[in-house]
């Protein structure tokens, strides 16, 4: 009798897998998990003003100088010089021609805030770096497990056994592996809370990540383990 294979490309196909094969032990069969995406960070910009005019003022002063000359987005001098402007106008405002004064100079900041906030999904790596470099604020920095799986050397030079709690009945374990910590990929997902990693290039740090997927779908990629390979 041939072995099965399973190619699994999509969250669907994830949670199809966990309701038909995470069940029991099957003989013969092959997974191969091709890479999707786990979201563990809800990483979105914000502005934090205060409400009284010397704050918003003092704020919107160090968004100015933080946006100018940034090394990780660069905004355009025509965009730098009309935020600057509209900062002196809210400065000399009075009376009612302040609630305006501060709603133009705002928008233009929140402009400035989205190509921070782009700049961040596309570099996932450095996200809260780029937005917190214009001294904007972040949101939901990390929603994470804490470090629920254990890491330690295998008999074999070059090898790792990874263990984690169990997950009770109809739940699977999905293991993630780096050389730099950046770049990931995905192990082939076991029904016991255990698996080894072998090949791996003794005297250089490895990192490994764990997610539990139980009947309720998956319960959040875990904090990222640093190992020196023996």
């Amino acid at each position: 009798m041939g072995s099965k294979i399973y190619v699994i490309n999509s969250e669907a196909g994830k949670e199809w897998f966990k309701r038909n094969h995470c069940k029991k032990k099957y003989r013969g069969v092959h997974i191969v998990m091709m890479a999707l995406p786990s979201i563990t960070h809800v990483i979105t910009a914000i502005t934090k003003f205060g409400k009284k005019f010397g704050d918003r003022c003092k704020q919107s002063g160090e968004i100015l100088k933080a946006i100018t000359g940034n090394v990780w987005v660069v905004i355009d001098d025509a965009t730098i010089l009309n935020i600057s402007n509209l900062l002196k106008a809210y400065k000399k405002s009075k009376g009612d021609e302040r609630k305006g004064a501060w709603m133009s100079l705002h928008n233009a900041i929140k402009g400035v805030m989205y190509q921070f906030q782009i700049a961040s999904e596309n570099d996932r790596t450095n996200a809260i770096i780029i937005i917190q470099s214009g001294k904007f604020h972040v949101k939901g920095i990390a929603i994470q497990q804490k470090n629920v799986f254990k890491v330690k050397d295998g008999i074999e030079t070059g090898s790792i056994n990874l263990k984690a709690g169990g997950g009770g009945r109809y739940s699977c374990h999905d293991w993630m592996y780096s050389e730099d910590g950046i770049s990931w990929i995905r192990l082939q997902p076991t029904v016991k809370c255990k698996t080894k990693i072998v090949g791996l290039t003794p005297g250089k740090y490895a990192y490994f990540r764990h997610e539990l997927i139980t009947n309720k779908g998956p319960q959040g990629m875990s904090d990222v383990i640093q190992k020196m390979v023996n």
